[in-house]
């Protein structure tokens, strides 16, 4: 179940307040045992080592924590930074990690009653308002400072594209900068106090690494990159839609292994989800598949990847986005 907690109080989410932005700021919460996240950490291919290092910090921050072991040996934060390129998976990663981490917690031996995890909107924390800005990233945390003074709750905090949070303040150039950078200095004394407490795990992504402020990247305890899928990696999300698509409609898609070395060349480049988009698109390409998406054949495929792979050379223009810079895992 999806729980929403609104950031300011009901008597000032006045019609003028949402008119202006002010008021729908919130904190999405998901009880993770009403919801199956699986498919999310199964179907997003990485390196498996980086993969077993975000759930390994969740686990064994627990285990210290258990131990009683104090924070300043090890300058723990309970932070995971994951970064990259759009279309990469992040988001979802994390997600599909909280649920990783809810099936294998101990929760009886670690005395833990419930598993949560909660997606603060980082972006909307900001307001047009002079000073309102730390007042709303306060009361964002304290939505997960709230939860932890019980002892029994473990809570997955992401903080999706964090730059938007954590923005690097040598380059805040906005109309009011001191009021942004309040904001960072408040986020980043949240971070904190977050770090002190017990059973809290905090996964942060970014698009823009350069762009966070290296206070903020000096407290992650890791720092992930997650770029586009390596050639490995691009042959499994092919094979992933071909199991996919013969489940669904029946489709021959079978292709040889001649076949399969094209579709994994033309795709170098290609963010997870631009793979994933070229193939509706080649669906998109005729009436007959549209129609009979079991008509889709692995000529269809390789068309339209070429035809992708010729936007990806051509994309020195401002039109052209293909969810991935050209030069990353070539």
């Amino acid at each position: 179940m999806e729980r929403v907690r609104r950031l300011l109080d009901s008597a000032d989410a006045n019609e003028e307040d949402v008119e202006k932005g002010g008021s729908p700021e919130f904190v999405r919460e998901y009880d993770l045992t009403e919801v199956d996240w699986r498919e999310f950490w199964e179907r997003i291919y990485i390196d498996e080592q980086d993969k077993d290092k975000i759930i390994n910090y969740g686990l064994l921050e627990q285990q210290l924590q258990a131990a009683d072991f104090e924070r300043m040996t090890l300058s723990r934060h309970g932070v995971v930074l994951l970064s990259g390129p759009p279309g990469t998976g992040k988001t979802t990663l994390a997600k599909g990690a909280a649920d990783e981490l809810a099936r294998t917690l101990d929760r009886d031996r670690l005395g833990i009653e419930e598993v949560v995890f909660k997606q603060i909107a980082v972006r909307h924390l900001f307001s047009s308002d002079h000073g309102d800005s730390p007042k709303l990233v306060e009361e964002a945390f304290d939505a997960v400072v709230a939860d932890a003074e019980g002892g029994n709750i473990y809570q997955i905090v992401l903080l999706d594209e964090v730059e938007s949070l954590f923005s690097n303040r040598q380059d805040l150039t906005e109309t009011d900068p001191m009021d942004a950078i309040r904001a960072v200095n408040t986020a980043l004394d949240a971070l904190d106090t977050v770090a002190e407490l017990n059973n809290v795990y905090v996964i942060a992504t970014s698009n823009q690494p350069n762009a966070v402020d290296s206070a903020f990247l000096d407290r992650t305890d890791e720092q992930i990159f997650i770029g586009n899928p390596a050639p490995e990696h691009r042959r499994r999300i092919l094979e992933d839609i071909f199991a996919r698509l013969r489940e669904t409609f029946d489709t021959q898609l079978s292709a040889t292994g001649s076949e399969m070395d094209r579709l994994v060349e033309l795709s170098s480049g290609f963010s997870g989800r631009r793979m994933r988009k070229s193939v509706l698109s080649a669906l998109a390409r005729n009436q007959s598949t549209v129609t009979d998406p079991g008509e889709l054949s692995v000529g269809h495929l390789i068309e339209e990847f070429e035809h992708k792979k010729s936007m990806l050379q051509d994309a020195d223009t401002e039109y052209v986005r293909l969810g991935g810079n050209p030069e990353q895992n070539q």
